[in-house]
């Protein structure tokens, strides 16, 4: 039964009687293929961090996991593109924000001192 259950097309049915029986079956067909996903971005991020200590094919491997980070975002239902311009914007807010609450450079802050900041930074813009 685990087998069976592990196998995305278990849950789908052609011959479903109801709406919601027919929508679920869609929702676990594409959980199914959304964890897939997960496992490839998984291995890929794996893969990157081997070529970062090996200092070699970095760039390969970073393209595989941004890859793999687009399929994820387009079985989710999610604009990949929207993603990152909404995460870059709100990259950039916290970033103001912890220069608005330093008081000084930010490049005169050990690391304690920049981790706290910036969870200070997120708290203050975490609406965003």
């Amino acid at each position: 039964l685990l087998e069976l259950m592990a196998d995305p097309t278990f849950y789908i049915n052609e011959d479903v009687s109801s709406d919601a029986v027919a929508e679920h079956a869609k929702l676990k067909q594409r959980l199914a293929a959304a964890e897939e996903e997960w496992f490839l971005l998984t291995e890929e991020l794996e893969e990157l961090q081997t070529a970062v200590a090996d200092h070699s094919n970095v760039e390969e491997e970073l393209g595989d996991a941004l890859f793999a980070l687009v399929s994820l975002a387009r079985q989710l239902d999610i604009d990949p593109e929207k993603a990152l311009h909404r995460a870059t914007d709100k990259f950039i807010s916290r970033f103001a924000a912890m220069e608005s609450l330093a008081g000084r450079d930010l490049a005169s802050l050990n690391a304690a001192e920049w981790r706290a900041l910036w969870q200070r930074a997120k708290t203050l813009t975490c609406s965003e």
